[in-house]
């Protein structure tokens, strides 16, 4: 805690603030107004002003992927007993530590990066940078086995903390639900006309995250439990017991502002494939 408050300090004597420290805040005036910071609270700040590392890693010979550097740390998963909208699969809330490093998809998988892998296009929608989709969990696995094997799914614990971006807001801009809000950062049934669009056309979360809500839905590696009772707690997959449902994230084109939250979980089975479904890669640190 104590070299992140100095860092804060750092900041604001480089930017020229002033700070007022009172009953546990620090207090920021600046020329936009004032900041008030819980001290109690300040290892879950996380500062979106610092650039974000991004690297483009090869999926083959002629085409790349974005990756955003995603930090360890910790974050309370799952979404409390009075979030509007849950349901009894977001808990109970838990404490997931992750110890260690990641590279997150800057975007979902294009439809362009797939068929550039497989040779074929799936999607309902087509435009080669708009998201694939109709792709089953199997058939990522298929296309994981022709690149590079230090790309992956995304564990749960994975997704919902790179989602988060340090929040613990019921969305990741927020608690509100005004709908004009929504729509800065997400396709839904809202604004969506029933269909997909290009990738990054919305706002990114604070870690430089495009439509980590919305356009598709995103497939995790875990299997699907009823409940986080006896999660794992170190970010890894979940991927004992359950049944042939795997976990996806993230509501799409034809979901409702609520399943935007960051909690939201959904389900499908291993083999089937719909057109609000997708994916995004993440890759171990070198």
């Amino acid at each position: 805690m104590g070299i992140r408050i100095l860092f804060l300090v750092l900041v604001i004597l480089v930017s020229g603030s002033t700070m007022i420290l009172a009953d546990n805040f620090l207090i920021i005036h600046t020329d936009d107004g004032e900041t008030r910071v819980n001290l109690a609270e300040i290892d879950r700040i996380t500062f979106a002003s610092m650039e974000q590392e991004e690297r483009d890693f090869p999926l083959t010979d002629d085409m790349s992927k974005t990756m955003v550097w995603i930090p360890s740390g910790e974050f309370d998963m799952g979404s409390p007993d009075n979030e509007e909208g849950r349901a009894n699969n977001e808990g109970p809330v838990h404490r997931v530590l992750l110890e260690y490093r990641f590279w997150m998809g800057k975007f979902e998988i294009t439809q362009a990066q797939w068929e550039a892998v497989t040779g074929d296009n799936p999607s309902d929608f087509r435009g080669e940078d708009r998201p694939v989709e109709t792709v089953s969990w199997d058939g990522i696995h298929s296309f994981l086995d022709n690149i590079d094997q230090d790309f992956r799914l995304p564990s749960e614990a994975e997704w919902e903390y790179a989602c988060r971006a340090g929040t613990q807001t019921r969305f990741y801009w927020g608690d509100d639900q005004d709908l004009n809000r929504i729509r800065d950062y997400t396709w839904s049934r809202e604004n969506s006309n029933g269909q997909t669009y290009t990738v990054g056309e919305k706002s990114p979360n604070a870690w430089g995250l495009y439509d980590m809500v919305g356009n598709v839905y995103e497939f995790c590696e875990d299997v699907h439990h009823d409940n986080f009772d006896r999660a794992p707690n170190d970010g890894s997959a979940w991927i004992e017991g359950g049944g042939n449902l795997i976990v996806l994230h993230g509501g799409s084109w034809a979901g409702e502002f609520r399943e935007c939250r960051s909690a939201m979980r959904d389900r499908l089975e291993t083999n089937r494939a719909t057109r609000d479904r997708g994916f995004r890669l993440v890759r171990d640190a070198d």
